[in-house]
């Protein structure tokens, strides 16, 4: 059976082909191509399918050509030559191939049996191939290597190639390949090791389950399961019996809720083979985390973080983690707040971005990657990715907080150690959103009279809190141009909305925001023009609410602020929660005493009412205030 998502692209085509029209139907996924006469031809078809062996794998569609330019571009049926077929078997196909050594690949796991079949007064062939475990990469075609990228194959440069070349001799020191001292097949667990051969033949068949450990042997030692008798870590780690009593904290998963009252704490110690641990912790994080209901579908709960995600981000805690250090993962979960994952091991060096210490903006952005440092266990851990989407750790992070599906994921770098933490929400949330309300002149004048599209939006959110993680030590993503968003960061730049940062890597540029976006103290500024006055004020509130007032002053259509726009933006910095709505409004009810008592002080003055609300701006002239008295 077809992937569901490969059947409705074969239904689109089918009809475009009846109209004689044209869609672009061809993603990073799907590549159409009629059947060539000559042999010559078949090299841009070898290029995709070493693309799709160097990427996220996919699918070759022959039989269909586009034809005509313009308005008569269009879709024809060409149809299927059996007679070609002998250059699609996966012998073929391997023969093309060499690994970066000059050898021979294995790819009997990456290319499926050709598939034909009638499509309206012909047929077609379709080719699936899969991707090639990391360990494995590049496959070379004629001395040269392609990936994949948005509906394109694109040779790989030199510098990459140089790079996994190195990956892979770290590679093959992997631990998780090493032999466990004491174990033998009997270690190992029939039952889940065939449930792992269901998953590998879900999607084609490739091989048969096993009745006994005696006849799975071949089997687990081709897998890497085994060697020489004894269970690997890989072997235990993906169908130990007990792994924990062999593995101790390499096979646990610490959970725990992190809230103030210690009873109401939840704590889980969860051990077993990894996939066993993928689930239980998956299902201990959905347990815990807010969920919210959608109108849609008669009224659904939905998690606060998309489970796929969720899936994605535990599978990927499992699979590059240091398996050489003797820690468990940890999982903890502040409600309302975040979610933190926490592994043993590092990241590479050479995927920081980091600027020099006495740098004013400090840089601190790393570089996505989807290689593991176990990727024999990672090839494995793909098999059990229960839903359609493709795992591409960093990347798929980027990507849905760029769609505003999930908040800005930052990373804490310690010795041996990485943290990810997810904060609750999305990229856009009400702070960010009252903040660029704040900003709306400085925008329309920066832009030439225009608006901000919601695509600029979001990336101008994601460079503004990357650079206030950043700030504080986080490490944040770097917008590649992986990330698709290389024309919005084009308009900002040329609008001077952004910047490149001087940090920036040769082969990816770092963009910062603009000081004016980015300044949150105005304290300077503040005190020039109220002198004493301000220095005198009783508390810190009273001179933020006096800077913010400065601030919407200079940048925002409105001039000034009402009490009401100082409480949504200075309620975050309170540590106040979104959806504490009575801690809120005694907040509100605070900042509208402290806007009343700076006005009768002379420091604020009320301005015409403007669109309905009432604002206040700094009152520069007035009897210079000798005692200031905090009242409530």
């Amino acid at each position: 059976m077809l992937p569901k998502r490969l059947e409705e692209t074969l239904i689109r085509l089918e009809e475009l082909v009846r109209k004689g029209s044209f869609e672009e139907v061809e993603t990073d996924e799907f590549e159409i191509k009629s059947v060539p006469a000559t042999g010559g031809q078949w090299t841009k078809i070898y290029e995709s399918i070493n693309a799709f062996l160097n990427t996220r794998g996919g699918f070759v569609i022959l039989g269909i050509k586009e034809s005509g330019q313009g308005a008569q571009r269009r879709y024809e049926l060409t149809g299927w030559r059996p007679e070609m077929e002998q250059k699609l078997t996966p012998a073929a196909i391997a023969a093309a191939f060499r690994d970066m050594d000059g050898d021979p690949l294995d790819l009997s796991d990456s290319i499926r049996a050709l598939s034909v079949r009638p499509f309206l007064t012909a047929q077609i062939a379709i080719l699936q191939v899969a991707e090639l475990p990391d360990q494995d990469k590049y496959a070379l075609l004629q001395d040269r290597a392609f990936q994949r990228r948005a509906t394109g194959d694109h040779e790989i440069s030199e510098s990459q190639l140089a790079r996994q070349r190195e990956f892979c001799q770290q590679a093959r020191r992997a631990r998780e390949l090493e032999v466990v001292p004491g174990t033998s097949l009997e270690d190992i667990d029939l039952e889940a090791f065939n449930l792992y051969l269901q998953q590998v033949n879900a999607r084609s068949r490739v091989e048969n389950l096993k009745t006994s450990l005696v006849d799975a042997h071949a089997s687990l030692e081709k897998r890497r399961f085994l060697r020489d008798g004894q269970a690997t870590v890989l072997g235990l780690l993906v169908c130990g019996v007990q792994a924990e009593n062999r593995l101790g904290f390499r096979a646990q998963v610490h959970c725990f809720v992190d809230v103030p009252n210690e009873v109401a704490r939840d704590r889980q110690v969860l051990s077993g083979h990894v996939p066993q641990l993928m689930d239980e912790t998956l299902r201990y994080v959905l347990r815990q985390i807010h969920v919210g209901l959608t109108p849609h579908g008669g009224g659904t709960f939905l998690p606060q973080y998309p489970e796929d995600l969720l899936r994605e981000i535990i599978n990927n805690a499992l699979a590059h983690r240091d398996y050489k250090v003797d820690k468990q993962v940890v999982v903890s979960i502040r409600p309302g707040l975040d979610l933190r994952i926490r592994n043993p091991g590092e990241i590479a060096r050479s995927l920081w971005v980091v600027s020099d210490p006495d740098d004013p903006v400090p840089i601190r952005r790393l570089i996505p990657s989807a290689q593991a440092p176990n990727p024999a266990l990672a090839n494995v851990l793909s098999t059990w990715a229960k839903w359609e989407g493709r795992t591409a750790g960093m990347s798929s992070l980027v990507d849905l907080c760029l769609k505003n599906q999930i908040g800005l994921p930052e990373y804490q770098l310690r010795l041996n150690e990485v943290e990810l933490r997810l904060p609750a929400g999305t990229l856009l949330d009400d702070e960010t959103t009252h903040w660029f309300a704040s900003f709306d002149r400085f925008f329309a004048e920066r832009l030439g009279g225009g608006q901000l599209t919601d695509a600029q939006r979001r990336v101008l959110a994601y460079l503004l809190k990357s650079g206030r993680a950043n700030a504080r030590g986080l490490f944040t993503v770097l917008l590649t141009p992986d990330n698709n968003q290389t024309r919005e960061l084009e308009t900002l730049r040329a609008s001077e909305l952004v910047r490149e940062h001087s940090a920036s890597h040769p082969l990816y540029p770092v963009y910062v925001v603009c000081e004016e976006l980015s300044k949150r103290d105005y304290n300077k500024e503040v005190s020039s023009l109220l002198g004493e006055r301000y220095a005198r004020l009783p508390t810190a509130l009273h001179q933020q609410i006096l800077q913010l007032v400065h601030r919407r002053t200079l940048y925002c259509s409105i001039p000034g602020a009402s009490a009401k726009q100082a409480a949504f933006e200075l309620w975050p910095e309170q540590q106040g929660l979104p959806h504490d709505i009575r801690g809120f409004d005694t907040f509100y009810r605070k900042i509208r005493t402290l806007f009343n008592w700076l006005s009768r002080e002379g420091l604020l003055e009320r301005t015409p009412s403007r669109r309905g609300q009432t604002t206040y701006q700094l009152k520069t002239q007035g009897p210079h205030q000798q005692h200031l008295l905090f009242a409530d």
